[in-house]
C-alpha cells in the first residue's frame, strides 16, 4: 500500500513516491526507494515485494539501446510475465497470469509515462500523468487541480504526494522524487 505518481513535462518525466510500507496490522518505512532508474528507464514499485524484486532484476540484462517504447509495450510484459511465473510470484486464473493484487507498476521513458495493469498490459494516458498504488484517487484529484498552476513538474508532484499523506494512513514520508530526461 503506497503511491507512486508518474508526470510528464516538456522535456523530462518524473516519477514520485512515498516510504510507507506495511499493511492494515504493521506500518514501517521502506529503506530502499520505490522510484528508480534502471537504464534510460525510470521504474514506480508498489505493493508485493516478490514482484518488485523480480521487476529490478529482469530489467538488468537489457541494455539502453533494447529499451524503447515498442519493447516496453511489446516485449517486456511478457518477458516481466514469465518472470513472474517462474519465480511463483503470479496468479492464475483460467491459465492466464496476472501480478499480485496488490501490485502496480509506473515507467517513465522517453519523457512519457507509462503504467502496468495487473494483467501486464501498458498503457499510457493522454492526461501527461498517472500513478498507482492505493492512494491513486487522492494523486488523480491532486494532480488534476496542479496540472492548472504553473509550478514546476517536481512541485506538483511533491504536493500531490503531500496531499495523498494527509489523505491516506497507507502512504508516509519521507517523499522521493527523480526527474528522467527524454
Amino acid at each position: 500500500m503506497t503511491i507512486v505518481i508518474g508526470l510528464e513535462g516538456k522535456k523530462s518525466a518524473y516519477l514520485g513516491g512515498d516510504s510507507y510500507c506495511g499493511d492494515d496490522e504493521d506500518v514501517d518505512l521502506c529503506d530502499t526507494s520505490k522510484v528508480f532508474k534502471v537504464k534510460n528507464l525510470g521504474v514506480g514499485i508498489c505493493g508485493n515485494l516478490s514482484a518488485e524484486s523480480v521487476l529490478r532484476y529482469s530489467l538488468k540484462e537489457y541494455s539502453e539501446e533494447t529499451i524503447t517504447k515498442r519493447w516496453l509495450l511489446e516485449d517486456f510484459p511478457e518477458i516481466l510475465r514469465e518472470e513472474c511465473i517462474d519465480r511463483r510470484v503470479a496468479s492464475y486464473n483460467k491459465k492466464t497470469a496476472y501480478l499480485p493484487d496488490d501490485s502496480s507498476f509506473i515507467f517513465a521513458l522517453k519523457g512519457k509515462i507509462y503504467v502496468m495493469s495487473s494483467d501486464f498490459g501498458i498503457f499510457r494516458s493522454p492526461r501527461g500523468y498517472n500513478s498507482v498504488g492505493i492512494a491513486t484517487p487522492q494523486a488523480a484529484g491532486a494532480m488534476e487541480a496542479l496540472l492548472k498552476t504553473n509550478l514546476p513538474p517536481k512541485k506538483k508532484i511533491k504536493y500531490a504526494l503531500g496531499a495523498c499523506c494527509s489523505l491516506s494512513q497507507f502512504v508516509r514520508r519521507p517523499l522521493i522524487i527523480m526527474e528522467f530526461k527524454a
